[in-house]
Protein backbone atom coordinates (compact mmCIF):
# COMPACT_ATOMS: atom_id res chain seq x y z
CA UNK A 1 0.00 0.00 0.00
CA UNK A 2 2.92 2.40 0.24
CA UNK A 3 3.27 2.45 -3.28
CA UNK A 4 0.14 3.46 -3.96
CA UNK A 5 0.45 6.36 -1.27
CA UNK A 6 3.54 7.09 -2.88
CA UNK A 7 1.79 7.66 -6.31
CA UNK A 8 -1.10 10.02 -4.67
CA UNK A 9 1.17 11.98 -2.46
CA UNK A 10 3.04 12.48 -6.10
CA UNK A 11 0.17 13.78 -7.20
CA UNK A 12 0.24 16.82 -5.28
CA UNK A 13 3.84 17.19 -5.91
CA UNK A 14 4.01 20.94 -8.02
CA UNK A 15 7.30 19.57 -8.96
CA UNK A 16 6.53 16.25 -10.84
CA UNK A 17 5.71 16.07 -14.64
CA UNK A 18 2.58 15.45 -15.94
CA UNK A 19 3.01 12.76 -18.04
CA UNK A 20 4.41 11.04 -14.56
CA UNK A 21 1.27 12.14 -12.54
CA UNK A 22 -1.16 10.25 -15.86
CA UNK A 23 1.52 7.10 -15.31
CA UNK A 24 0.31 6.92 -11.48
CA UNK A 25 -3.33 7.56 -12.10
CA UNK A 26 -3.30 4.73 -14.55
CA UNK A 27 -1.34 2.40 -12.20
CA UNK A 28 -3.81 3.29 -9.54
CA UNK A 29 -6.73 2.82 -11.76
CA UNK A 30 -4.94 -0.55 -12.87
CA UNK A 31 -4.94 -1.48 -9.53
CA UNK A 32 -8.54 -0.75 -7.40
CA UNK A 33 -8.79 -4.06 -6.99
CA UNK A 34 -6.06 -4.92 -5.44
CA UNK A 35 -6.36 -1.83 -3.35
CA UNK A 36 -9.84 -2.43 -2.21
CA UNK A 37 -8.96 -5.70 -1.15
CA UNK A 38 -6.04 -5.12 1.22
CA UNK A 39 -7.06 -5.13 4.60
CA UNK A 40 -5.05 -1.50 4.81
CA UNK A 41 -7.33 -0.25 2.41
CA UNK A 42 -9.23 1.77 5.09
CA UNK A 43 -6.46 3.65 6.22
CA UNK A 44 -5.23 4.40 2.91
CA UNK A 45 -8.92 6.15 1.51
CA UNK A 46 -8.85 8.23 4.88
CA UNK A 47 -5.71 9.14 3.83
CA UNK A 48 -5.84 9.80 0.25
CA UNK A 49 -9.15 10.71 -0.14
CA UNK A 50 -8.15 13.98 1.12
CA UNK A 51 -5.52 14.41 -1.71
CA UNK A 52 -7.45 13.51 -4.28
CA UNK A 53 -10.53 16.11 -3.42
CA UNK A 54 -8.06 19.13 -3.10
CA UNK A 55 -6.68 18.66 -6.39
CA UNK A 56 -10.25 18.29 -7.53
CA UNK A 57 -11.03 21.36 -6.34
CA UNK A 58 -8.07 22.98 -6.83
CA UNK A 59 -7.01 21.93 -10.22
CA UNK A 60 -8.44 23.91 -13.09
CA UNK A 61 -10.87 22.03 -15.71
CA UNK A 62 -8.57 21.08 -19.45
CA UNK A 63 -11.16 20.09 -21.89
CA UNK A 64 -8.54 19.58 -24.28
CA UNK A 65 -8.49 16.17 -24.99
CA UNK A 66 -4.61 15.74 -25.95
CA UNK A 67 -4.19 17.72 -22.19
CA UNK A 68 -2.41 15.06 -19.94
CA UNK A 69 -3.94 17.06 -17.07
CA UNK A 70 -7.29 16.29 -18.60
CA UNK A 71 -6.47 12.70 -18.55
CA UNK A 72 -5.34 12.92 -15.24
CA UNK A 73 -8.79 14.47 -14.01
CA UNK A 74 -10.88 11.55 -15.90
CA UNK A 75 -8.08 8.83 -14.18
CA UNK A 76 -9.14 10.81 -10.78
CA UNK A 77 -12.51 10.90 -11.06
CA UNK A 78 -12.98 7.14 -12.48
CA UNK A 79 -10.96 5.92 -9.81
CA UNK A 80 -13.69 6.45 -7.89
Amino acid sequence: MNSYSSYVSMLQDPVAKDESKLKALQELSGEVETIVSNPQYPSFFDHDIKIFIRILGDGESQFIAEKTTHLENEENISSF
